[in-house]
């Protein structure tokens, strides 16, 4: 499984040095280098904005270093920066035609409830819990409360949505038997096709990916 992208964010509040400065030092970096920047400066005004946006542009492009801008995109469209960051309310309000100018869209969430208000699909993966490490994770009780897909939180989402998951399911965990079993649920579909693309996948591994007409 591939690494996840190292994003630097920018913060004038805890880090007063000049942005130039921020950018060349991470371009320095070997095994921290961020794959981005996102140049988040909220307490300045437009016009102020644009004019730390050139420069963080430059100065990235001098690194090799992408540029995501935060929140303004008419601004990025302008400066041809094809990253942008925003925040959900902003994202909602985004037109649909101006999305294809960007290579990449993100948002941040900070509650489940957020995340999936207005969803068109919900992919729930399993909580692996052999992988978590002692005081990461809280009980199985508080994880379904804080973070479960129950009935209550699938009225959020459009009428309409589909709800996916690979299995195998930690019913009562990060979904509840009802959504795991509901109407809209395609949860069976999704691992009865997991088998068969997997049982593809081996066939032309051990095969080299050669035509074989008869297989016993």
């Amino acid at each position: 499984m591939s690494e996840l992208p190292l994003i630097a964010v920018t913060d004038s509040a805890t880090c007063p040095r000049p942005l130039a400065e921020q950018i060349e030092r991470l371009a320095k970096l070997t095994k921290l280098r961020p794959q981005a920047v996102i140049l988040r400066a909220k307490s300045l005004d437009k016009a102020a904005y644009r004019t730390l946006a050139l420069q963080a542009q430059q100065s990235c492009e001098a690194a090799g270093i992408p540029l995501i801008l935060h929140s303004d995109w008419q601004l990025a469209s302008e400066l041809g920066i094809k990253k942008l960051h925003l925040p959900l309310a902003l994202l909602r309000q985004l037109p649909t035609c101006e999305c294809a100018h960007f290579t990449w869209l993100s948002t941040s969430v900070h509650s489940v409830e957020e995340a999936i208000e207005g969803a068109d699909v919900i992919d729930i993966l399993r909580i692996q819990l052999e992988r978590q490490q002692k005081g990461l994770f809280p009980s199985p009780r508080e994880y379904a409360r804080i973070f479960g897909i129950n009935e209550n939180r699938l009225k959020l989402a459009k009428p309409d949505v589909t709800v996916l998951h690979p299995g195998p399911m930690n019913r009562g965990l990060e979904i509840s038997w009802e959504v795991g079993y509901c109407d809209n649920a395609a949860i069976r579909t999704e691992v009865q096709n997991g088998v068969a693309v997997r049982m593809a996948l081996l066939f032309l591994t051990l095969t080299g990916g050669k035509h074989i007409e008869n297989v016993d």
